[in-house]
C-alpha cells in the first residue's frame, strides 16, 4: 500500500478475493470459464472445495490481514476505502458442479472483515447480477448480508 501513490484518489476501491491467494490459484480456479468440459469445471470445484475445507481459517486469517492494510493505508492518507468487488472467486457461474455456498460464506466473512476495518462502501459479492441464478435463488441471504452492510 505505502509503494501506491493516492494522492490523487478520493477514495481506495480496492478489489480483492480470495482466488487473490497465491496457494489458492494452485486448485486452477482461475481456469474457470475458459472453455472447460464439464470435467474439468468438476475437478476445479473439487480442487476449490478441498482446499478451503483444508485452509479456511488460514485463509480468513490472510484476508483479514489484506482488508486490514487496506484500510489502514486509506487511513493513512485520510480517504475512505471500499469494495465494490470481491470476495471469494473471481470468475464463477452457474453449473452443476458450482456450488454457490462457498461465494455466500466467503462474502459474510469478508463483508464483517470490512465492517470490522471501517470499510465505507461493502459489496456483498461480485456476482450479484441477475444473471447469476444460483446465487439469487436465496433472496434470504441477500437481504441479511444487505442488512449487516446497512447497519
Amino acid at each position: 500500500m505505502d509503494e501506491i501513490d493516492l494522492a490523487n484518489f478520493d477514495a481506495l476501491d480496492y478489489h480483492i478475493w480470495f482466488q487473490h491467494n497465491r496457494e489458492m490459484r494452485d486448485t486452477n480456479i482461475g481456469q474457470l470459464i475458459a472453455g472447460n468440459n464439464d470435467q474439468e469445471i468438476e475437478k476445479i470445484a473439487a480442487n476449490v472445495s478441498n482446499f478451503w475445507a483444508a485452509n479456511r481459517a488460514r485463509m480468513i486469517e490472510w484476508m483479514a490481514g489484506r482488508i486490514r492494510t487496506i484500510a489502514e493505508g486509506a487511513s493513512r492518507r485520510g480517504i475512505p476505502c471500499g469494495n465494490t468487488e470481491g470476495w471469494g472467486p473471481i470468475l464463477w457461474m452457474d453449473h452443476p458442479a458450482l456450488d454457490w455456498e462457498w461465494v455466500k460464506e466467503s462474502a459474510g466473512i469478508c463483508v464483517d472483515l470490512a465492517i470490522r476495518n471501517n470499510y465505507r462502501f461493502i459489496c456483498t459479492s461480485n456476482f450479484t447480477h441477475p444473471q447469476f441464478r444460483g446465487l439469487w435463488r436465496d433472496v434470504k441471504w441477500h437481504r441479511k448480508l444487505t442488512a449487516r452492510i446497512r447497519g
